[in-house]
């Protein structure tokens, strides 16, 4: 990261019905001297309501449009952080982003905010790669960012169950009527 700064970063798309509102509000109850040493980073298609909303983050923010695959990869292991929300629409317990799956490959923390009792807040809990807060729980998701970005927590993450070999090879006991 870049001279000592925490960044945080978002990959992908994030249009209207992407609530972020309660993760501002985070960012915004962390010390000045916490918010002095983030930076969060979107890279990707951001919606221009979504856009001044972050901005109102009380720290550093950048936009980076669209990039090639690589290179948001290289930004994802150049973060200390890396933030997931999912949109907030009806039956929304079901979506699990592929992006999610990258973001548990980095070996970084994943601030999730979506619906609680859904398929990516179980996994998330199975995997050990971060916490999924509900859209409004904003002292919570300030005190993760606190406790990961400065305290140095680590992760005892256990996302290999989740890679494409070993999901195949799960599928493939499956069709073959091994479990």
């Amino acid at each position: 990261p870049e001279k000592g700064k925490k960044i945080i970063t978002y990959t992908g798309t994030i249009s209207e019905n992407y609530d972020i509102e309660g993760f501002v509000n985070a960012v915004n109850m962390l010390d000045n001297s916490v918010r002095a040493m983030i930076k969060i980073q979107f890279i990707g298609n951001v919606s221009e309501i979504i856009r001044e909303k972050i901005q109102r983050a009380e720290t550093e923010v950048e936009f980076l449009n669209y990039v090639p695959h690589n290179i948001a990869i290289e930004n994802m292991l150049k973060s200390s952080m890396l933030l997931l929300i999912i949109p907030n629409v009806e039956n929304n317990k079901g979506i699990v982003t592929g992006k999610f799956f990258e973001y548990l490959a980095s070996g970084k923390p994943v601030l999730a905010i979506g619906p609680k009792g859904g398929d990516l807040d179980a996994i998330i809990s199975e995997t050990n790669c971060g916490k999924l807060f509900d859209y409004s729980e904003s002292n919570e998701i300030s005190a993760f960012i606190n406790n990961y970005l400065m305290e140095n927590k680590e992760l005892n993450t256990k996302g290999s169950g989740y890679s494409r070999k070993a999901l195949t090879e799960k599928l493939s006991l499956i069709l073959n009527n091994k479990i």
